[in-house]
């Protein structure tokens, strides 16, 4: 499947430049760092820069009147982690080049183990690439203790050796606007997009995660009022966005004491809490493209997910954790879910928990599965027919056609989607989508990350007048009445039913109107129904015509 990815790209002034009163006194707000700069005859002014980050970091923190280290494009190798223990400092590329400054550092585990490591509070990281580290790209670390206002913006990420960013009690902590991935060159086996634990209010907004071998992010570890908004996740090994996920009991914040600092607002030691993921697009995730480890009072709005649960789980799932702590008052509505069309996983996977609010959800499975599954739960406990599912809403939908989504435009609805004014008014959760568009466009929300249909979207007219004919055992004819003038479709698509027209898989295509079903069988009756495509989707079905195969 091709998909057109658009990135938004984060652009900001930073500070004001001063200049070196001497080749060896620095007193001014920047240092510099250039690819033609010395170590050792620089005085890391803009017009005498050092060569490496590191000189530049040593000075830097040994200087009250620095907050800033700039890095002109280029190439800086590192062989040690930078440690950053100066709170306040910020280091980016220099705000007046045009190409990201790469900082690169080996994933062998006797090299850095943290590309930038830091220690303290008030410190940004911006507009660097970041290549490489042993475990990871940025460590926000709480050697120190919990660290407050750190930022992460507008990096490039990648090949770490693990996770991209690890944040452990990154109090107000910001990441936004990032690409973070591919993770995982050295160990797959732990490698996330984002590893959040213990922060006390987040924000992790607007990054595109992509090609990661576990979990696309999560945050848990007793983590508290989270914003996981607007991140594009695409392919991930494991889930792609968790609200709650596994942590060591001794590192749960605010659970038993853990750290010295627990003020009881996490007695049951729930790994997510008070938290919400909105209008995030999930694309092509192994596992669950959202779910809950031990969360509680997490809230899931106005999420696209496709192609998800291809080999595990589900597409949404829940789950305790594994000291037992149960996921409650989770919160599901306005959200499209749609299962990988090779997936014979179920829609929904609830274990030993089913404290769930769900409504106004669509999920679709293209001749798939369209199963519930709850196990060992207190409601019920086996497999269930999505209309079965005692946790179904009023409002959520299988859908039995195409939700006619963009894949070329990350997945915006097309006129005549099922999506369009089908969502719940959520104003006081969430009043814009992906793209910033303000909720409601049309009557009411619509379900998933967008809000309006795609700028290219063209709706087709489903074929008319299917007939379908049996004269000899062996083959069926159809035919039918193209609805659409012109060659506004690409083709037709032919699906066939063998169980009463109750579920129906695609047998071919054409841009005939008409289509010889040689895959049949003697004294047999075949339902069948008609669509147009193109690019941007599937018309509407035909009629549905059935007809029964002669016996000789």
């Amino acid at each position: 499947m091709k998909h057109v990815i658009r990135i938004a790209t984060c652009v900001w002034a930073i500070g004001l430049m001063f200049l070196f009163t001497s080749a060896r006194e620095v007193a001014a707000a920047a240092v510099y760092v250039a690819t033609t700069g010395s170590d050792s005859t620089g005085d890391g002014s803009l017009s005498s820069p050092f060569a490496t980050p590191g000189r530049a970091l040593e000075v830097a923190q040994a200087n009250s009147s620095i907050d800033t280290i700039y890095l002109r494009s280029g190439r800086y190798t590192i062989t040690r982690t930078l440690s950053v223990t100066k709170p306040g400092l910020t280091i980016a590329t220099n705000s007046g080049d045009s190409t990201k400054a790469a900082i690169v550092a080996g994933t062998k585990i006797n090299g850095p183990q943290s590309v930038i490591a830091v220690y303290a509070s008030g410190v940004t990281i911006a507009n660097l690439e970041i290549q490489g580290g042993a475990y990871y790209g940025i460590k926000l670390d709480d050697t120190d203790g919990a660290q407050t206002d750190q930022k992460i913006v507008g990096n490039y990420i990648h090949h770490t050796g693990r996770d991209g960013i690890k944040a452990q009690r990154a109090d107000r902590v910001v990441i936004e606007n990032n690409e973070i991935g591919p993770t995982g060159v050295r160990d797959a086996s732990n490698a996330e997009g984002i590893d959040m634990i213990g922060s006390i209010v987040a924000t992790i907004s607007g990054n595109y995660i992509h090609d990661i071998t576990t979990n696309g992010l999560y945050v848990k570890g007793g983590t508290q009022n989270a914003v996981v908004e607007k991140n594009l996740v695409v392919n991930t090994g494991y889930a792609g966005i968790l609200l709650g996920s596994e942590t060591d009991l001794e590192f749960i914040r605010n659970y038993q004491g853990n750290y010295g600092d627990s003020n009881g607002s996490n007695p049951l030691g729930h790994e997510a809490l008070d938290s919400v993921a909105r209008n995030n697009i999930v694309v092509n995730a192994a596992m669950a493209g959202l779910g809950s480890i031990a969360g509680h009072n997490v809230t899931f709005v106005n999420n696209t997910l496709v192609n998800v649960a291809r080999t595990n789980q589900g597409g949404f799932r829940i789950a305790p954790n594994q000291f037992g702590t149960l996921p409650s008052a989770v919160v599901f509505k306005n959200n499209v879910v749609i299962l990988d069309p090779a997936s014979t996983r179920p829609l929904v996977y609830f274990y030993r928990s089913c404290d769930v609010t769900s409504d106004h959800n669509i999920w679709f499975s293209d001749g798939g599965p369209s199963e519930v599954v709850l196990d060992s739960t207190p409601c019920a406990n086996g497999t269930y027919a999505f209309g079965a599912w005692p946790q179904k809403g009023e409002k959520d939908i299988l859908s039995v056609v195409d939700l006619r989504l963009d894949a070329t435009d990350l997945y915006r609805p097309l006129t005549g989607s099922p999506v369009i004014d089908a969502g719940e008014d959520l104003s006081t959760l969430v009043d814009d989508d992906y793209l910033g568009t303000q909720r409601p466009v049309g009557n009411s929300y619509d379900v998933g990350a967008h809000e309006g249909v795609a700028a290219n979207s063209v709706l087709l007219a489903a074929p008319i007048d299917l007939d379908a004919r049996a004269s000899i055992p062996s083959q069926v004819e159809l035919s039918w009445t193209d609805g659409n003038t012109g060659d506004s479709q690409t083709g037709f698509r032919i699906e066939r039913s063998t169980d009463g027209g109750k579920t129906f898989a695609v047998i071919g295509t054409t841009d005939a109107t008409e289509f010889e079903d040689v895959n049949v069988t003697r004294n047999t009756t075949y339902y069948y129904r008609v669509a147009a495509y193109n690019e941007s989707g599937i018309s509407p079905y035909s009629n549905i015509d059935g007809v029964k195969t002669p016996r000789r």
